[in-house]
């Protein structure tokens, strides 16, 4: 697989693939529930495409806030695309930690393997060593 690169209204989102793992970056928008939703949507195709299990995503949207309701709306989908499979290392660059700390623990609850890191390479790390 080869770098892949799409550029969407509200978001750029680059996908390349790394050695057991895919890495992508979103940038370059606001975030919000519909474009959560629409770039994760690209990157559960990107998984079943190249049949990737594990997935370190780095966000650099400019934050907003979201509800439980909202993250279970998202949760629910992402179940419904795959993302139970698939391993997922999160690293919010301006979004609360706080409240990403919170999604993912709900996003456990609907089965998924997510974490939250502040740090890229804590992130990696554990993509690597886990499962």
């Amino acid at each position: 697989m080869e770098r892949v690169v799409y550029r969407e209204p509200g978001f750029l989102l680059e996908i390349e693939p790394q050695p057991g793992y895919l890495r992508a970056s979103v940038s370059e928008g606001q975030d919000s529930p519909a474009v959560s939703l629409a770039y994760w949507t690209l990157l559960g195709d990107e998984c079943r495409r190249s049949g990737a299990r594990k997935m370190l995503v780095i966000e650099d949207l400019e934050p907003c806030e979201v509800t439980d309701a909202e993250f279970e709306a998202l949760f629910e989908e992402m179940v419904g695309m795959g993302f139970r499979n698939v391993t997922v290392a999160f690293v919010p660059l301006r979004a609360s930690l706080q409240t990403n700390e919170r999604g993912s623990l709900l996003g456990v609850e609907f089965g998924l393997d997510l974490m939250v890191f502040s740090d890229e390479s804590y992130a990696v790390r554990w993509l690597r060593f886990s499962h």
